[in-house]
């Protein structure tokens, strides 16, 4: 249930109206972790033949990934295996990761970063809307930027495609305010959207890559 709250300033003929809603009732699951990817209703990767066994949707924080996003544990190993993994103890990095492809949930939490988290091709990384989870990095952060959308395992920013990442906040304010930090390298060529994505930052020692 929505609680609208309105009012109203007559300006000639014209009537202006606000709005405010307010959410009386908890929100449902998502419901895209609310489907069934198990049963028989589960998507399936199409070029990989007869192997359905591929994991196309995963779940940070269910086995055998196992993030926390309690905010104090380093989750990039996690978040960064359930990127990469091909199901059967492997790699997608540089291993036909065009028909093997991801989806990555991500449920609310604060997701401790303290290197950067590299995309792969093929990929997309989702937060719950309804509760949108927060990356942030650690006070000892490694690297160039928090989210390499690049993979770099495509040669060449041209051949780097199918990427997205929706309802993803990236927290910086950790990082020493003296240093250069990009929070989302994003040099992707094509078959690529950002959405409902947004930062936490230091002033003057972050930036956004965009090529």
């Amino acid at each position: 249930m929505l609680t609208s709250i309105y009012s109203s300033t007559e300006v000639g003929i014209f009537k202006r109206q606000s709005c405010s809603l307010i959410p009386t009732t908890p929100l449902p699951p998502y419901w895209l972790n609310a489907q069934d990817h198990t049963g028989n209703a589960r998507g399936y990767a199409p070029f990989l033949g007869n192997d359905f066994t591929f994991p196309v949707y995963r779940n940070v924080k269910s086995s055998p990934y196992n993030a926390k996003g309690d905010g104090g544990t380093d989750d990039v190993t996690s978040l960064q295996n359930a990127i990469n993994s091909d199901g059967s103890g492997g790699t997608r990095y540089r291993n036909g990761v065009s028909i093997r492809p991801a989806t990555v949930f991500v449920p609310g939490g604060t997701y401790m970063l303290s290197r950067s988290l590299d995309m792969r091709l093929n990929t997309i990384l989702v937060g719950d809307p309804n509760n949108p989870p927060i990356f942030k990095a650690t006070s000892g952060f490694s690297g160039d930027a928090l989210i390499h959308g690049y993979d770099d395992a495509a040669n060449d920013p041209t051949t780097a495609f199918l990427l997205a990442i929706k309802n993803i906040v990236i927290d910086t304010t950790n990082i020493d305010k003296a240093r250069v930090v990009t929070a989302l390298h994003w040099g992707v060529s094509q078959a690529w959207w950002v959405v409902f994505f947004r930062g936490a930052v230091s002033p003057k020692n972050i930036r956004e890559s965009w090529s």
